[in-house]
């Protein structure tokens, strides 16, 4: 009955359902060897069966929350998929033939996984706004101005949204056009329907995308704006394929975007 009783306060706790489950069970084994210790209904066969049943109970809410946070932390990292309210493939519809399970259309629909979504906003073919920090002496030294030119070179230029849809906590965004805080990479991966790469423009020191996110925290129900920059210039593509690394949010996996061809502008 003390090792059923004790089963069940561990199993009330958070951190402690793997000893309460192990718990219990020595309790179940107690209490049924205590039972047949005894051949007549009297004081220690009542404890004993107050014992396993105490016991059984502590197994089995044990039990329970167990596979319960097992199937939470596979949902968490699971990509869905949200309609968006004013669909920006042309063609109006929710879906591709083109599109299989593991990717999601840009145009009609964000990913998201567990509370943080994403979603495109734009992707065109130009050249891109920077910022520069003044290396200049004197009082303005170090100071960023705005100073938007435009290179020659095009890109590919991304932008995303990333939302916070949960209602609980707050989300650390590290930029994905950095590394994260631990130093490690990253980097998205864009690709066409023909397998070809479409590298991430690293930019000098000192030379800032204007819009670009190195981190960032998002609140409930609160979003950030982020551009990626791609080196080349896709010519009549059907499609292409955007892998952003969930690492950037604190989670597993990718986020996985199908973006239509059709869809990339030119400026």
């Amino acid at each position: 009955m003390l090792i059923g009783s004790l089963a069940l306060i561990w199993a009330s706790l958070p951190f402690l359902k793997i000893l309460a489950l192990i718990l219990g069970g020595f309790g179940l084994v107690a209490g049924i060897l205590g039972l047949a210790a005894y051949s007549s209904i009297g004081k220690g066969k009542i404890w004993s069966i107050a014992g396993i049943l105490a016991s059984l109970f502590a197994v089995c809410l044990s039990a329970f929350a167990l596979i319960q946070a097992g199937r939470d932390n596979s949902s968490e990292n699971q990509l869905t998929q949200v309609p968006l309210r004013h669909p920006m493939n042309a063609t109006g519809s929710r879906g591709s033939p083109d599109i299989d399970s593991d990717w999601v259309d840009a145009g009609t629909n964000a990913v998201q996984q567990g509370d943080v979504r994403v979603r495109l906003i734009s992707i065109t073919v130009s050249p891109v706004d920077f910022k520069e920090i003044s290396n200049a002496v004197g009082p303005a030294k170090g100071t960023p101005k705005t100073a938007p030119k435009r290179p020659r070179e095009k890109y590919v230029v991304i932008k995303l949204r990333i939302s916070n849809a949960g209602a609980g906590r707050l989300i650390q965004y590290a930029g994905w056009s950095g590394p994260l805080p631990s130093g490690e990479s990253t980097t998205p991966i864009l690709q066409d329907a023909g397998g070809k790469k479409y590298p991430m423009k690293v930019f000098p020191p000192g030379r800032e995308v204007i819009g670009q996110v190195a981190n960032a925290s998002i609140p409930p129900s609160k979003w950030v704006d982020d551009f990626l920059v791609f080196e080349g210039i896709p010519e009549r593509v059907e499609f292409l394929r955007l892998e952003l690394p969930a690492d950037s949010v604190g989670s597993k996996g990718s986020f996985r975007l199908q973006i239509p061809g059709r869809m990339i502008a030119s400026r």
